[in-house]
């Protein structure tokens, strides 16, 4: 959406604004799909008519339908300019576009009867007779789904005439188990959070990545799995806030929210509502809840003093309960679930779990060629609950820090300044580019900087592209309309 760097195209948005639940294409999108399918196919993949789908309760259709901004950039053309994991999505979004507007894959119902020394053997499935939309892709398969299985669960059958021999080629026998559900992916947790009216599409993405990045769960194998702290604090909501952690309240919440903005309810009693009790619940659990701190079987191998289990922002550990006088501390690996069945009163045997799993020692790091310019110590890369960063090896007398950055390859364009511009995040996770001479140079874009200023108002210059007039730079300076298609890029159609 916000741009993939297409050679003499320049930075080009490969799709539509993808935060939305719409449905709806828009009619520029439409006509360009159909020359496509005119150009590529026959007319028995045509529609007479354009396909259009129901919008559901609730949709918010202020943009359009997720899509290609062009069909005509096909994942075959986009595939030597995308990463793998992009390419994988584009594709996904470009082939479920062009498919909704195809014929429907035509199958025949089909039994066969199969006479063996007077036993009548039956088979039941679908013969395809067109294949229609399914010619763009293979459907995909659940992962424990044989290929012989259709996505409506009948199987396949081969075409058969009657009175055709068969050949037996081997029996097999299975034998099935009843399994637990499987454990969510993220695909599967948007569905659900989307049934149950919590969220919106503009939070799903956002949702999805919190929760991995505050550690509550770690992705194994495409699948969630949950992790101490997300036992513990469900235990303390489900304990002290058992109202608001209902689905069933998020989703009247949502309809509230919705309702105030269109004018039919009263916001200030909506908030009143919620907040009175709410406020009760919150006194409450200050007074109940305490900071978790479970006595083990473990002795503090620098001072014998018992080890207590604690939890912190990078996950559970193990401490010395003569804190702060020692500091000694063992991390206790993910693997290892102390809280799944609640948060126990009593000591914990955990001493024969980490003989068996392994300990870590806790805040492994990645070590670099760098010294800390405030104490002189060496600089390592640790990962923390938003990632990974840069640390002084002396902490904690040393709190020195800063994040990883990335050098986009433009000088900084401020005069007598010979820093770098770089790739930065804000606090809020939104990308923008800094000087590297920073606090000294403060100066900063949202987009991506060109390395010049603007001659009319000194402003750096940024990249940018609409749909209408393509790639141009223009003058971040605000109120400035200084805007410059640079050589060898090539646009349809001007902005005026």
């Amino acid at each position: 959406y916000e741009g993939v760097e297409l050679g003499k195209e320049g930075q080009v948005g490969l799709i539509t604004y993808m935060r939305t639940d719409s449905v709806r294409i828009a009619p520029e999108g439409l006509a360009e799909l159909d020359e496509y399918l005119k150009e590529n196919y026959s007319s028995d993949y045509l529609l007479k008519t354009h396909r259009h789908f129901k919008m559901k309760k609730g949709a918010q259709d202020a943009h359009e339908a997720i899509r290609p901004t062009s069909v005509m950039r096909t994942p075959e053309k986009m595939a030597s300019w995308l990463k793998p994991e992009q390419l994988k999505l584009y594709s996904l979004i470009w082939k479920r576009y062009v498919a909704s507007q195809m014929a429907e894959a035509r199958y025949k119902v089909v039994t066969i009867d199969v006479d063996v020394n007077d036993n009548l053997l039956q088979a039941s499935g679908t013969t395809m007779v067109f294949d229609g939309f399914t010619s763009l892709y293979a459907i995909s398969r659940e992962e424990d789904e044989p290929a012989e299985i259709d996505t409506d669960g009948k199987q396949k059958l081969p075409p058969v005439e009657e009175g055709e021999k068969l050949q037996l080629c081997q029996i097999s026998g299975e034998q099935n188990f009843t399994a637990p559900p499987p454990r969510y992916s993220e695909s599967s947790l948007i569905k659900t959070l989307e049934k149950e009216g919590i969220g919106r599409p503009s939070t799903y993405a956002t949702i999805v990545d919190t929760i991995q990045q505050r550690r509550y769960v770690h992705k194994t194998e495409g699948r969630l799995q949950p992790s101490d702290s997300a036992f513990v604090v469900n235990h303390i909501l489900e304990t002290c806030f058992a109202d608001i952690i209902n689905p069933g309240f998020t989703a009247s919440m949502e309809n509230s929210l919705d309702r105030i903005e269109e004018g039919e309810v009263d916001w200030v009693h909506v908030l009143s509502d919620f907040y009175e009790p709410f406020l009760k619940d919150l006194k409450r659990a200050e007074a109940e809840i305490d900071r978790v701190q479970i006595p083990s079987d473990m002795n503090c191998e620098k001072c014998g003093q018992k080890m207590v289990v604690r939890l912190g922002r990078s996950g559970k550990f193990l401490a010395c309960s003569a804190y702060p006088a020692c500091k000694s501390t063992i991390n206790i690996p993910e693997e290892i679930l102390l809280f799944a069945n609640g948060v126990p009163k009593g000591p914990m045997a955990i001493a024969a779990l980490l003989e068996q799993f392994g300990t870590e020692e806790k805040g492994d790091s990645e070590p670099i060629d760098e010294k800390c310019d405030k104490c002189g110590s060496a600089m390592h890369i640790r990962t923390g609950r938003f990632g990974r960063f840069i640390a002084c090896t002396n902490y904690p007398e040393c709190k020195n820090t800063r994040p990883i950055v990335k050098d986009i390859g433009v000088a900084c364009p401020k005069s007598g300044c010979n820093g770098k511009m770089l790739e930065k995040k804000s606090k809020r996770g939104r990308l923008f580019y800094g000087c590297s001479n920073y606090p000294e140079c403060d100066l900063t874009t949202w987009a991506k900087p060109t390395g010049e200023l603007c001659p009319e108002c000194g402003a750096p210059l940024v990249w940018h592209s609409t749909k209408k007039a393509g790639k141009y730079i223009k003058c971040s300076g605000k109120g400035c309309k200084y805007k410059i298609v640079p050589e060898g890029i090539e646009n349809d159609e001007q902005e005026e």
